[in-house]
């Protein structure tokens, strides 16, 4: 049996699939199976998936006839089938330092507690395009006013969910991490309900059940894409899922400041742009609130009229 399992889940990344897979396959820890899942590509994905089909690594192929429309249903259907006692969801357009696996065990093997490891990760620029910084440890030591992600070092997950992560998902992105199965078999459920921030509110929940360990090592990249403003349904999904995980944060016993917290989601996530969109927008977001946690709503509708009038200004992270 494996001792990882390495998660491919691809949707129209034919352009950069075959180098994700071979960035796999030149890892110098080579104890691992590879499961490839494709949902259902509109471009020529599934062909270079069949290339693999028969190599050793490789123990399923996966493929959606119908998009199921959330990435992490498909990270749900990979992890089903997984064998392996280590998760890496390994998403396709990034690239992997050939010292990933290597790296993350070597640290996981010693710590007995561990939940996930993540390591520090570099943009890959898409082409004519500026990326505004190269390094994901920069922003986030800035914004934080620290020095924490630039070395290694061992936090517990509630320690990390109340020094950052409640605030931004400060874990680079899903293919810089490897979660042990028994975490993440809990942690994944519940996340084919979001399109765009599940992976922040399975970190929270993996996070909260063991301890979290980081290399300041650039062991991955991922691509910077084109910045498009979120629009319409979109948005309103987006924020609703904000909205989702404030409920989350806000039920834990274990989170601080959960006043200062449920400021900082007005001002930044939950009610960002209600008043530029119009109120037609605002009373459908606001209905959608209410169908989750009509409590939670209404502290979020009063605390953003009384945050709009101190003129407070949106400071995300990202």
């Amino acid at each position: 049996m494996p001792l990882v399992s390495v998660i491919i889940p691809n949707y129209n990344h034919a352009h950069c699939l075959e180098a994700r897979i071979e960035s796999v396959l030149a890892q110098s820890f080579s104890d691992f199976e590879m499961i490839l899942l494709d949902d259902a590509s509109a471009d020529n994905s599934v062909a270079i998936i069949e290339k693999y089909r028969s190599h050793p690594k490789t123990t399923q192929v996966l493929l959606n006839s119908i998009n199921t429309g959330s990435p992490f249903a498909q990270w749900q259907k990979g992890l089903a089938s997984a064998r392996g006692k280590w998760i890496w969801i390994a998403e396709s357009d990034d690239i992997a330092d050939p010292a990933f696996l290597e790296t993350a065990l070597g640290k996981l093997d010693q710590q007995p507690d561990a939940s996930f490891f993540y390591s520090d990760a570099i943009y890959l620029a898409a082409e004519n395009d500026h990326a505004p910084f190269q390094h994901y440890a920069v922003p986030k030591n800035r914004y934080f006013k620290t020095s924490r992600w630039t070395t290694d070092y061992a936090e517990s997950g509630i320690g990390e969910i109340n020094l950052c992560l409640k605030q931004a998902c400060t874990v680079n992105n899903i293919s810089s991490v490897v979660f042990r199965k028994s975490i993440l078999d809990e942690a994944i459920k519940g996340t084919d309900t979001y399109r765009f921030h599940g992976d922040w509110f399975c970190l929270l929940k993996a996070a909260s059940r063991g301890n979290i360990l980081y290399s300041g090592k650039t062991l991955n990249q991922f691509r910077m894409k084109r910045d498009s403003l979120l629009k319409g349904d979109d948005k309103l999904q987006s924020q609703q899922e904000y909205f989702m995980i404030l409920q989350w944060l806000m039920e834990q016993e274990f989170v601080s400041g959960k006043k200062e917290l449920l400021d900082y989601f007005v001002i930044n996530y939950c009610g960002y742009g209600l008043f530029a969109d119009g109120p037609g927008y605002g009373r459908k977001l606001f209905r959608r609130y209410q169908a989750i946690n009509p409590q939670l709503a209404g502290q979020v509708k009063s605390r953003l009229f009384r945050l709009k009038w101190s003129r407070k200004k949106r400071n995300p992270l990202f």
